[in-house]
């Protein structure tokens, strides 16, 4: 059976280390493929993922997944183990992931293609949504087959691969062409593309390409760029901070669902950020996705697009 959404990307267990230890204080189930099929869920019934992870994946997901009708017919479990990694916060909000090294762990890159995908396509299906390397090889036959099949196709870009160098704009400019909307944060945008200093410089270069984008700004929340407006919604903190892994990936597969149903900017810019607070107010994975909570988070949602609407940037 098809579902309306399908996401694809990492599968990694965390070991969690916060700016200024040295220690594990615990273990977090994520990868971008979990959160990210976590903020479809929330506001979606419909929703598949998809990922080559280890034989042992049942064992950390299988309870989750069931539990919150999450489709995972899409996992293919190519590897004897899943990653593991330890997830490493730097002073300036930003992390490092390193592959732990211990013999039992089988370490393997983070790869998404079409064959892993096009399965999981029916007639149902609305929208693909991938977290993957911004590089044509793997884009482009994906994009490819969204076209041929009628849907729509977003991403957030895995850029790390590619900071510094000198053909970046070129490279998601050709991008853009490839996709209906794609996520970045400011960090990794001033490491992409020479001569972006702050926001104001990144907002530049992300609207010159015509493609809506959720650009993700941290504590200092995120701007939602349509075709014509670009709207600002401040970090929302109304399920607390305990956790910001995963908020990223949460926030981006949400916000490309309001858009493939036809949301106004200003709530997709919401939608995106009480997906972040939803996420952060949790350890590792939301454990339960109900209709209560995304009952209460609609109303959230009314609630910040009524109080905000004069909240469009200057163009």
């Amino acid at each position: 059976m098809s579902r309306k959404f399908i996401t694809a990307g990492s599968v990694i267990i965390d070991y969690i280390i916060p700016y200024g230890h040295e220690t594990r204080p615990g273990i977090r189930r994520g990868g971008g493929a979990m959160y990210s099929a976590q903020g479809l869920r929330l506001w979606e019934d419909s929703v598949a993922v998809a990922a080559y992870s280890g034989k042992d994946f049942g064992g950390w997901y299988g309870s989750w997944l069931s539990e919150n009708g999450i489709d995972s017919t899409g996992v293919v479990k190519k590897y004897v183990k899943t990653r593991q990694t330890n997830l490493i916060y730097n002073a300036e909000g930003t992390f490092s992931c390193i592959g732990r090294g211990d013999e039992e762990y089988v370490e393997h890159p983070s790869v998404i293609d079409r064959e892993l995908i096009e399965p999981l396509i029916g007639s149902e299906t609305v929208g693909v949504h991938i977290l993957a390397a911004p590089e044509p090889e793997i884009v482009l036959p994906i994009s490819d087959l969204c076209r041929q099949r009628g849907i729509r196709f977003g991403m957030e870009f895995e850029v790390a691969r590619l900071y510094g160098r000198s053909d970046n704009h070129e490279l998601f400019m050709e991008l853009s062409s490839y996709t209906d909307y794609f996520s970045i944060n400011l960090y990794e945008a001033k490491r992409l593309f020479p001569g972006v200093r702050d926001e104001k410089d990144a907002l530049e270069e992300l609207r010159s390409y015509g493609v809506p984008c959720y650009f993700r700004l941290g504590t200092d929340g995120a701007l939602f760029i349509g075709k014509d407006r670009v709207i600002r919604a401040p970090m929302i903190s109304r399920f607390g901070n305990v956790d910001a892994t995963g908020c990223g990936n949460s926030s981006t597969s949400a916000v490309f669902w309001a858009i493939c149903n036809g949301y106004s900017p200003e709530e997709c810019a919401y939608i995106g950020g009480v997906t972040a607070s939803v996420n952060a107010g949790c350890e590792g994975l939301v454990p339960r996705l109900t209709p209560e909570l995304r009952s209460q988070c609609d109303s959230l949602v009314h609630e910040y697009v009524q109080k905000h609407q004069p909240s469009s940037e200057k163009q």
